[in-house]
């Protein structure tokens, strides 16, 4: 994965998918316990391949994102996921609640998600 965020318009001089009608068409039950941090997108990831987008969204619990999964080559989002690092890595501050935007140690670290959407 290549950190992308910031640069989208560089490495994408075509233009981007706007992925908020998505995000926005969400179903709740999707979201689970999780709230989106006012639409924040904390970093947007390219898979080694070219082929995808991961862009993550800030939610209200510290490490915990809902992320988009973008096909670029058919400009259509592919799906979603919650990745909740708290789980996934046994993190002790589970829970924890986010002030505001801002990196949380994912962007440009090895922990961005691998898996392809639901």
């Amino acid at each position: 994965m290549l950190d992308i965020t910031n640069r989208e318009d560089i490495v994408s001089p075509g233009g981007v998918i706007d992925v908020l009608p998505y995000v926005d068409a969400i179903p709740t039950k999707d979201m689970a316990s999780f709230t989106l941090h006012e639409r924040f997108v904390e970093c947007v990831y390219r898979s080694s391949d070219g082929k995808h987008d991961h862009v993550l969204f800030m939610t209200t619990t510290k490490n915990v994102f809902l992320v988009i999964v973008v096909d670029l080559k058919k400009g259509i989002v592919k799906g979603h996921r919650i990745l909740d690092l708290n789980k996934e890595y046994g993190n002790t501050e589970q829970g924890a609640a986010v002030d505001g935007p801002g990196c949380h140690g994912t962007c440009g670290a090895s922990t961005a998600p691998s898996r392809p959407a639901n």
